[in-house]
């Protein structure tokens, strides 16, 4: 039998784009999976219409076509983390369902991938662990591409797809990438002539980790609530000497942005966010003299985006670097409460 992959995803408010992707991974050519949605404290219906479909599910109208018939049914079972935490597997049980944990609260994406992670280890002896957006629609044989890669490449410990647009499919989004050496990440845009290849970084969109990868370098770092695990963790590889790579023939297609979008009141508030991550990652990889140095530069260089790309007044600029910088060199982890704290003195 093929080795079995727990395949993880979240859905938060977003209940149209998680139903087209559970649809799009119900035909897939692998079969020995199961699926860990856990659903972010949705404040819309989200989890009555993705429990709906399920019972009879149909394609949806999106810009794909499916290429198999999906079943009458998608079996499911439904409980919060409480629940989740002290469920057991039945042998009778089948397999490949919908396992749907409701979370209390929105987590953010590293803590809710984290909880599906460790859900899956205790319920399957899973070989692979899958972590996917809710806001992608996958080739049929995505899933089978990227595992005999693994399988045939043991040399790598994580294996990424390659991810086009969503809107504009032959247009790649990321296919890897390298990080330079002042901690800015360059995807590469056109796919080599070759089914699998190296990358230095890795997009959490579409990400496969070995079980021996997770137990040897741990879980998605919790300190980042929206973004920057996957480079934080492209880190923790490249420090213990471990390689990534991405698999070309496993295609999916990423609604680019639509999910990160609904977090921000101004587009400003996602450079605060985007920079307070930066500059929390890569304190613990730089040396300190460097990171203090490289901050100040970087700083001028987010000035310069919030005057031309942003359309910020120069004091407004002046007064979000400010803030930038001073909760940069105190904070441990960027949350909401911190970033509402700064939405509310830039008022």
């Amino acid at each position: 039998m093929k080795p079995h992959c727990s395949i993880i995803a979240i859905n938060w408010n977003s209940a149209q784009d998680t139903i087209e992707f559970i649809a799009s991974l119900w035909s897939q050519t692998y079969e020995n999976f199961s699926l860990i949605l856990l659903d972010n404290h949705s404040t819309d219906d989200s989890v009555d219409e993705i429990r709906q479909w399920l019972k009879t599910p149909q394609p949806i109208q999106g810009k794909f076509a499916l290429k198999s018939a999906l079943p009458g049914q998608i079996p499911l079972i439904e409980m919060d983390w409480q629940e989740a935490e002290n469920f057991k597997m039945q042998p009778d049980m089948p397999g490949k369902q919908v396992f749907l944990i409701k979370n209390e609260e929105n987590l953010g994406f590293a803590r809710a991938v984290n909880r599906g992670i460790l859900f899956a280890k205790r319920q399957f002896d899973s070989a692979y662990f899958f972590l996917l957006n809710n806001d992608i629609f996958m080739e049929p044989h995505a899933v089978e591409k990227i595992i005999a890669a693994a399988q045939e490449n043991p040399h790598y410990s994580v294996f990424q797809s390659a991810i086009f647009y969503y809107d504009a499919p032959q247009k790649i989004w990321n296919a890897g990438g390298r990080i330079l050496p002042w901690g800015q990440t360059r995807y590469f845009r056109q796919l080599p002539q070759r089914e699998i290849y190296r990358t230095w970084s890795i997009s959490g969109c579409a990400l496969l980790l070995r079980r021996e990868t997770i137990d040897t370098l741990g879980l998605l770092d919790e300190r980042f609530f929206h973004g920057e695990e996957d480079l934080e963790y492209a880190l923790r590889l490249k420090k213990n000497k471990q390689k990534s790579a991405v698999v070309a023939d496993s295609r999916i297609y990423h609604k680019v942005s639509m999910g990160a979008n609904k977090q921000w009141a101004k587009r400003s508030d996602r450079l605060i966010n985007a920079a307070l991550n930066r500059f929390l990652n890569m304190k613990q990889y730089f040396p300190r003299w460097f990171w203090n140095i490289w901050r100040v530069v970087t700083l001028f260089y987010y000035f310069l985006l919030l005057l031309f790309m942003y359309r910020e007044s120069v004091k407004d600029g002046l007064k979000i670097i400010r803030l930038i910088y001073k909760y940069s060199g105190q904070i441990s982890a960027v949350t909401p409460a911190l970033l509402k704290e700064i939405q509310e003195k830039l008022k």
